[in-house]
């Protein structure tokens, strides 16, 4: 699950320190998500993750709720 980091001029600033949320990222995804992801799942993984790999876990449960909401 490692991506590589985007440069500079494809991601968001933010005023939650020093989480930014990539561009293209959906609007539901925020710097608050993105460090209680980390939070949660940096226990599991033996490297230290990046903004880039919380993203790509809360891009996955997104999909997978909006198929389970489908019923």
């Amino acid at each position: 699950m490692r991506h590589a980091r985007l440069q500079t001029r494809n991601r968001r600033r933010s005023p939650h320190g020093d989480i930014v949320v990539p561009e293209g990222a959906p609007a539901w995804i925020t710097p608050p998500l993105i460090r209680e992801t980390l939070a949660t799942w940096q226990p599991f993984y033996r490297d230290s993750m990046t903004v880039d790999d919380a993203v790509t876990i809360l891009k996955s449960v997104g999909r997978l709720f909006e198929v389970l909401s489908r019923g």
